[in-house]
C-alpha cells in the first residue's frame, strides 16, 4: 500500500548509516615510510583529454604557492595525474608521466598516478565492438547499453560495464599496465639514482573499481563474468556476491601484477574501492549489489594494498579504522576524497580532523579531490572545492607538511548524527502501524511519510532529522 511503499523508501537512509564501530587503535607505521599528501590533478573527464598543454604544471605551481610548504623525506606534498584511460593513446599515456614526473622533479613534490581501470574505454572500439568485452544485465546475454556513475545527485552516462575477465580485456590490460609500468619504472630508477625515490607516491590501479550498474534502467551487471566463470541461468551458483567479489580481486591483481613485473615496488601499488554508506544508496539491493560487488576484503591482497574513497559520511572512516584493523593494520591510501560528502551529509568540523582520522589510523597517502575545478568560476560556488580550498585547510595542510601532530575533532554530542537519525527512522517503522491502528488517520500519517521521504530524498539529512522527531511525536498521540 501506498504508506508502505513511502515507509520502504524512507528507510533507504539506514543504508548510508551502518553501524557504529569503537574507534580502533592507530595503525602500526613502518617510522621510515614517508606519508604524503597529494592533490588529484585531472587528465580526463569522460569527453576529452585534460589537462590542456601547460595545466598541468600551473595546477601543481598553484598548489605549491598557496600551500607555501612542500614538505620533507617522511611528509611529503605532491599531486596525481589521472585517470590514465583507456581512452589516451600510448604517446598520451608516455607523455602525461614524463610531463609528471618532469613538474615533480622541477617543484620538490611528489608525484602519484591514478589509473582508471574500466570506465572510459569508448573510444577503444577494437574492444567495445567485441560483445565478449561488454557485460550481461541478464543470463540471457543482453549486453549493457551504458554505465552509471553516481558521482552527482544527477547520475552520468558512461560507456558500458566491462566484462572484467574477458580474455581479451585482460589481453588489453597487460598491454597498458605494461607501458604504464616500463614508463613509470625508468623514471623511478633514475629518482633512486639521485636520491630522491621519495619523489614516488605510487601508482592507484583502478578508480572506485567494481561491477557498475545499467544507466537508466539500473540494473546490476556480472551475469557475463559469471558465465565466464562456469555459471549459467540454470546453473547460478549459490555464492554470487563472492564469486562476482573475486572476479573484481582477480582484476585488480591483474592490474598490480603486470606494474609490478616493470618494476613498480609493491607497496607503492594500491587498489581504489568505495565500501562505505556512500555508495550504498537503494533499498531493493543487497549489500554487495550496492557496492558494486566490490566488498571491503577486496582491498586486502598480497600483491596490493588498500585503498577507499574517504569521503566522511556518518561513520565511513570509522568503517575504515575497523576494516583495516581486522587485515592487520596494513598501510592504506585514501585514493579519493575531501572533507565534503557528495550527499549532503555534514563531514568533519575541520579540514585537520579529516586528515587526522586517516594519518593518525595508518593512512599512507591521502589524496584530496577538487583543487582547481572548473576555474576562477567555481572557486567558491563548488562546495567540494570550499572545502579543499579554504583558508582552514590550507592551514591543516601546513601542519602537515611540518610535522606537527593533527587533532581529531572530539564527538560533539549536538552535531548531526546519522546513527541517531536511523535509531528515529527504526523507531518509526516500529510505531507507524501501531499509531494508524489506533487512530485510523493514515491520510496524515501518509502525509508526513511523504514529506519526510521526500527530504532524504533531497539529501537533506539535518532537516530530515529534526522532521523525524515530530513524526515520533505525531505516532505517541492517543498511546
Amino acid at each position: 500500500m501506498r504508506l508502505q511503499k513511502c515507509l520502504f523508501s524512507v528507510l533507504a537512509i539506514t543504508l548510508f548509516c551502518s553501524a557504529c564501530f569503537a574507534a580502533p587503535s592507530p595503525a602500526k607505521q613502518n617510522s621510515q615510510e614517508p606519508k604524503y599528501l597529494l592533490f588529484q590533478i585531472f587528465t580526463y573527464d569522460g569527453s576529452g583529454i585534460f589537462p590542456p598543454s601547460g595545466q598541468l604544471e600551473s595546477t601543481v605551481d598553484s598548489i605549491v604557492s598557496r600551500i607555501g610548504a612542500s614538505g620533507d623525506q617522511q611528509h611529503k606534498l605532491g599531486f596525481c595525474a589521472g585517470p590514465l584511460t583507456f581512452n589516451h593513446s600510448d604517446e598520451q599515456i608516455v607523455q602525461l608521466i614524463d610531463q609528471s614526473f618532469q613538474i615533480a622533479r622541477k617543484r620538490n613534490v611528489a608525484v602519484a598516478f591514478h589509473i582508471d581501470d574500466q570506465m572510459f574505454w569508448d573510444k577503444r572500439l577494437d574492444l567495445l565492438s567485441n560483445k565478449e568485452n561488454v557485460e550481461w544485465s541478464d543470463w540471457k546475454g543482453k549486453p549493457n547499453t551504458a554505465r552509471r556513475l553516481d558521482w552527482s545527485a544527477n547520475p552520468s552516462k558512461a560507456p558500458p560495464q566491462m566484462c572484467l575477465n574477458s580474455a581479451s580485456i585482460q589481453a588489453a590490460i597487460r598491454t597498458r599496465a605494461k607501458l604504464i609500468g616500463r614508463e613509470i619504472g625508468k623514471h623511478l630508477n633514475q629518482l633512486k639514482s639521485e636520491g630522491k625515490d621519495e619523489l614516488f607516491a605510487g601508482v592507484i590501479a583502478g578508480w572506485e573499481t567494481m561491477i557498475g550498474k545499467e544507466f537508466g534502467s539500473g540494473k546490476c551487471l556480472g551475469y557475463h563474468a559469471l558465465k565466464n566463470r562456469g555459471y549459467s541461468e540454470n546453473n547460478p551458483g549459490l555464492h554470487q556476491p563472492q564469486e562476482l567479489a573475486q572476479v573484481i580481486r582477480d582484476h585488480i591483481e591483474l592490474w598490480a601484477g603486470q606494474l609490478e613485473a616493470q618494476g613498480i615496488p609493491g607497496n607503492r601499488i594500491y587498489c581504489h574501492i568505495a565500501f562505505t554508506p556512500q555508495g550504498f544508496e537503494r533499498p531493493d539491493l543487497t549489500y554487495e549489489q550496492g557496492v558494486g560487488f566490490a566488498t571491503p576484503d577486496v582491498a586486502f591482497d598480497k600483491n596490493y594494498r588498500p585503498g577507499f574513497s574517504t569521503y566522511p559520511d556518518g561513520d565511513s572512516l570509522l568503517q575504515i579504522h575497523s576494516i583495516v584493523k581486522t587485515h592487520g593494520n596494513v598501510g592504506w591510501i585514501s585514493a579519493e576524497g575531501t572533507n565534503v560528502v557528495p550527499n549532503g551529509m555534514p563531514g568533519e568540523p575541520t579540514m585537520e580532523s579529516y586528515l587526522a582520522k586517516m594519518f593518525n589510523h595508518g593512512a599512507v597517502m591521502v589524496n584530496i579531490f577538487s583543487w582547481g575545478i572548473g576555474g576562477e568560476r567555481e572557486r567558491n560556488r563548488n562546495m567540494f572545492r570550499r572545502a579543499t580550498e579554504s583558508d582552514e585547510a590550507i592551514s591543516a595542510y601546513r601542519k602537515f607538511l611540518t610535522g606537527k601532530p593533527l587533532k581529531e575533532a572530539p564527538p560533539d554530542a549536538n552535531a548531526f548524527s546519522p546513527q541517531f537519525l536511523r535509531q528515529k527512522l527504526d523507531t518509526i517503522q516500529r510505531e507507524l502501524p501501531l499509531y494508524v491502528g489506533r487512530t485510523g488517520r493514515r491520510d496524515l500519517a501518509e502525509s508526513y511519510m511523504r514529506k519526510l521521504d521526500g527530504l532524504i530524498k533531497s539529501n537533506k539529512f539535518i532537516e530530515a532529522n529534526a522532521f523525524a522527531d515530530e513524526v515520533i511525536k505525531l505516532l505517541a498521540e492517543g498511546r
